[in-house]
């Protein structure tokens, strides 16, 4: 469920909707996501993804830089290079990350299929989720001449953008958070596993786990 956003609660397969004396307005107009049975294979170089009869390749395979960085805490790092890896990149200028930006270049410049993150420091723990500021509207850019403008609902889990109407080759993604879901406990935004999707022309070749 793509909209309203945040107005519906996952449970399990269904999402629930609860209201009472409802007046409905054209914010409650429904706008959802209808996605076939996705399986994902994971390797050395990224992550195939099959989405129906389509596959697509996630990788981290990119150089990054973020606006600002939260200063490391002992052995606690939260660099943009941690977007590659499990770990979170957190910003690290005053207020909830409002403005802040990353951005990568991918070493190999390709269409994009979609591009996907986790929110927040954890998706794992929901006290670690709901601890920091998560993003909630994100401007995308790529190339600095496609932009678009993508609602992510405050959910534990990944956020994937189908990338539409842009078929040249993207040499630079930007992501600009210009709205948030407000941390319980941090007032610094997080984010984690940043990938871009590469389409595919063909089923991959897939070494099977020994």
């Amino acid at each position: 469920m793509i909209k309203p956003v945040n107005r519906f609660r996952k449970e399990g397969r269904n999402w629930v909707w609860e209201f009472t004396d409802l007046e409905p307005t054209f914010d409650d107009d429904f706008e959802v996501e209808a996605q076939p049975e996705t399986s994902s294979y994971s390797e050395n170089d990224g992550s195939y993804i099959q989405r129906g009869e389509r596959w697509t390749l996630a990788h981290a395979n990119y150089e990054v830089r973020a606006s600002s960085t939260l200063t490391p805490e002992g052995e606690h790092t939260y660099g943009a290079e941690n977007l590659k890896q499990w770990k979170a990149w957190a910003e690290g200028a005053p207020g909830p990350g409002i403005g802040e930006w990353i951005e990568c270049k991918p070493a190999v410049p390709k269409p994009l299929a979609a591009i996907s993150f986790e929110p927040g420091f954890s998706t794992e723990d929901k006290k670690l989720y709901r601890a920091n500021a998560r993003p909630k509207i994100v401007r995308l850019e790529l190339n600095g001449e496609h932009a678009v403008t993508m609602e992510v609902p405050d959910s534990p889990e990944e956020f994937r953008y189908a990338i539409e109407g842009y078929g040249k080759a993207v040499k630079a993604v930007r992501l600009t958070f210009e709205e948030v879901w407000p941390g319980d406990h941090f007032e610094d935004l997080c984010l984690r596993k940043f990938r871009l999707h590469v389409g595919l022309d063909r089923k991959p070749e897939i070494r099977q786990a020994r």
